[in-house]
């Protein structure tokens, strides 16, 4: 039977293994929350040649529990901190890869800047002159509309846990029309698509990046006073930005390019979304905007 082998300890000591068994056992859920009784948590000792050797027997089961308490908080530590491990590089990793999408949204925000500049003033001289001036002004487009493509995806990151749905939703939809201009732009540089056939949609295609500017500017004027946000002046900027696209496509519509809503809504628009593009990647590399997806959903 398993009661008539015994343990020595150190002291000489002797105790079944039923006994260590069970002394362990108790122990043990007192580590683990348990509160069993002081007379339960000290084993029966066995004695030997009649001698009376109490606080012995307890000095050397208290050193074998404290050993077993010791292995067993070690073990408990070491699994703790090994399943930190990976929810501290998770939490490195996401930094890493929020930090990085700043950056680089931040410098193609500049382009966007750039390419808006070369596409309004080549508009203007070629409705004056003509010539080359057209597909310089397509060219500059397709970069306009691809740059665009990574401030949307920080912007989405930045109001994704304010607005999910609506961030997420209006993410999508702006990246289409980002892309369907690019496409558009440029069959027309190459010559597969003519300026007529291309016209209509890409008006339209603007005016679809207008919107995606103005729910951008609803989305951060409500979450501009908490912290990680843009400031509401950014907002307000992709508002009025928005506006004046969708006014310079209602123009075209209404009377062509000589229609005054045509004019203002190419001075508005240009204007603004300049504004926005310098404000907005000077922002995005600046490092002020990470750590945003703490922020809680307003109420």
């Amino acid at each position: 039977m398993a009661g008539e082998f015994a343990v020595h300890l150190r002291n000489g000591d002797v105790y079944s293994v039923e006994e260590v068994r069970d002394w362990l056992d108790l122990h043990l859920m007192a580590l683990r929350g348990s509160s069993p009784s002081r007379r339960a948590a000290q084993p029966h000792r066995r004695r030997s040649g009649g001698n009376n050797r109490g606080p012995k027997a307890r000095g050397g089961m208290s050193f074998f529990g404290d050993l077993m308490i010791r292995l067993e908080a070690s073990r408990a530590k070491n699994a703790s901190f090994s399943s930190e491990i990976p929810n501290c590089l998770t939490r490195r990793a996401n930094q890493m890869n929020t930090s990085q999408l700043f950056r680089f949204a931040g410098r193609s925000a500049y382009v966007t800047a750039i390419a808006v500049i070369i596409s309004f003033v080549t508009l203007f001289v070629f409705f004056a002159v003509g010539g080359l001036w057209g597909p310089i002004n397509d060219i500059s487009s397709v970069f306009f509309a691809l740059s665009l493509i990574p401030p949307a995806l920080a912007w989405h990151h930045l109001h994704r846990s304010l607005f999910p749905r609506l961030s997420l939703v209006n993410l999508a939809i702006g990246i289409i029309a980002m892309l369907t201009l690019a496409i558009l732009q440029a069959a027309l540089v190459v010559g597969i698509v003519e300026y007529e056939q291309s016209l209509r949609p890409v008006l339209a295609a603007s005016a679809v990046i207008g919107l995606w500017l103005i729910v951008n500017g609803v989305m951060a004027s409500r979450g501009s006073h908490r912290e990680g946000t843009v400031p509401r002046g950014l907002a307000w900027v992709s508002l009025v930005a928005g506006i004046g696209s969708i006014l310079v496509g209602l123009g075209f519509w209404i009377g062509g390019e000589e229609h005054p809503l045509t004019a203002v809504g190419g001075l508005v628009s240009f204007a603004g979304i300049f504004i926005w593009a310098i404000w907005f990647g000077k922002l995005l590399l600046s490092g002020k905007l990470l750590g945003s997806e703490r922020v809680t959903p307003p109420r």
